[in-house]
């Protein structure tokens, strides 16, 4: 029932009579079962079907012109290959231990470190140097998730 409104309705706007339906709500419009087709609307869409091939075909005259596709467009879109993942890193008590000494205050204070506190810290400790400055804002940032953890669970208790 619905298909057959949208279908009136879209026949309405290509034969420009769309109006009779202005104001209306989905529910109020009324399907004629023996609903009379105006023969002058056929020839009118086979006239229409004339134009657009027409149409075409002037695009088609343009188109090598412009056959750069336009910024923003959908085009083939290329996938990049999927790399190898890389092994997961377990940080030694070495490892932490320079972490834990070297950002006690930014645990402390909750306070995530920015690029160059990490790329300071791999200058200081040797065992840091090997990693990228990213991984071990986010190792820090780990262990400033785990002493929140551990203090919501000790005031828990409480």
């Amino acid at each position: 029932m619905q298909i057959a409104k949208v279908s009136k309705i879209l026949h309405s706007l290509n034969n420009g009579s769309i109006s009779k339906f202005k104001g209306k709500d989905f529910d109020e419009i009324q399907l004629d079962d023996k609903e009379a087709v105006d023969s002058e609307s056929d020839e009118e869409e086979t006239e229409d079907l004339d134009d657009d091939e027409e149409y075409i075909e002037a695009v088609d005259i343009v188109s090598p012109m412009s056959a750069e596709q336009e910024p923003g467009s959908q085009g083939p879109v290329k996938k990049k290959p999927k790399s190898a993942p890389t092994p997961r890193h377990h940080w030694t008590p070495t490892e932490k231990g320079a972490l834990k000494k070297l950002f006690r205050r930014n645990i402390i204070q909750g306070k995530t470190p920015c690029q160059l506190e990490c790329l300071n810290a791999m200058k200081k400790e040797s065992c840091l140097a090997k990693f990228p400055w990213k991984q071990i804002k986010f190792a820090v940032k780990n262990l400033i998730t785990t002493q929140k953890r551990e203090n919501k669970k000790l005031v828990d208790k409480m």
